[in-house]
């Protein structure tokens, strides 16, 4: 069965929440997934890049579909066009898409607020890539967490958006530089975000505010919470890091410990602990010799 296929089974109130994940990824999903779960959604599918990922999420009773990723063939950007592959499949199938990543933390039922705005696009902000979107505008669309309605108007624009996808290799600098190039004004909404009507592409885009999605700091009614996880390679860092930010949402308490379980009975983070200290350790050693 094609994941089209799949989708298309899974969907509810013409929607489908879609994700994607690999094996380096699945503590961090594990997170991600004990929060989504309470809100009892079943019209979600999530999308395993390598087999390891995909026999975690079968065993596990979770929505999955086998999404195969050649990481040994990597290339900057392959990952984002293939996402984008996905979305338009299911849009032209006539399918809403809520695309999430799997650190943009669920800790409300965000779906049902979603679902109250007319919007073709309802988009998450950063401030981050692309840099000329947030000089321009004050801040830039994040295609972390996003839903994209499926009519006649994004029928149309996803074909675009796919073919400007495969050119920059990155979807959110795609999406940004095509509303940026096409010169329309955002108007702001104050605390409910910004919204913009895209003349070029007949498209209407809105975005969430801080206070919906938050990137930093604790906003108490965030319905998300999508963090920076920055600790580029290290997993456990980054789970650590994700665990320590969580804290601060209570309702995002619960379950920590499993994560930090995970992580303390880890083989592989006492490697990591023992070769950096005995790295600092050798450092120590050479500066006494030198002084010596």
């Amino acid at each position: 069965m094609d994941y089209l296929q799949r989708a298309a089974g899974l969907v509810r109130y013409d929607t489908i929440i879609i994700a994607f994940v690999n094996d380096l990824y699945i503590p961090i999903f594990k997170m991600w997934y004990r929060l989504f779960r309470r809100y009892g959604l079943t019209n979600y599918l999530i999308f395993a890049t390598d087999q390891k990922s995909y026999d975690y999420l079968d065993a596990n009773n979770i929505n999955a579909c086998y999404l195969p990723f050649n990481k040994t063939e990597f290339k900057r950007g392959e990952l984002w066009v293939m996402r984008v592959e996905v979305v338009h499949t299911l849009i032209k199938a006539g399918i809403n898409v809520i695309h999430t990543d799997i650190d943009a933390f669920w800790l409300k039922n965000a779906m049902s607020v979603l679902q109250e705005s007319n919007n073709d696009l309802v988009i998450s902000r950063d401030n981050g890539i692309p840099v000329e979107a947030g000089k321009a505008w004050g801040f830039t669309m994040c295609c972390g967490f996003y839903l994209m309605r499926s009519n006649a108007r994004t029928c149309r624009f996803v074909d675009r958006y796919l073919a400007r996808t495969r050119i920059v290799m990155d979807d959110q600098r795609a999406l940004n530089y095509m509303i940026l190039e096409a010169g329309d004004k955002w108007r702001e909404l104050g605390n409910a975000g910004a919204s913009i009507h895209v003349k070029q592409y007949d498209l209407n885009v809105s975005t969430l505010s801080y206070d919906f999605v938050a990137r930093g700091g604790v906003r108490p009614d965030a319905y998300v919470f999508h963090p920076w996880l920055a600790a580029p390679g290290d997993i456990y860092k980054k789970v650590l890091l994700a665990i320590k930010l969580l804290e601060d949402f209570p309702s995002a308490r619960a379950g920590l410990w499993h994560s930090k379980a995970w992580v303390y009975l880890a083989p592989g983070y006492w490697t990591k602990k023992f070769k950096a200290v005995a790295k600092r350790l050798l450092c120590i050693g050479r500066d006494l010799t030198r002084v010596a």
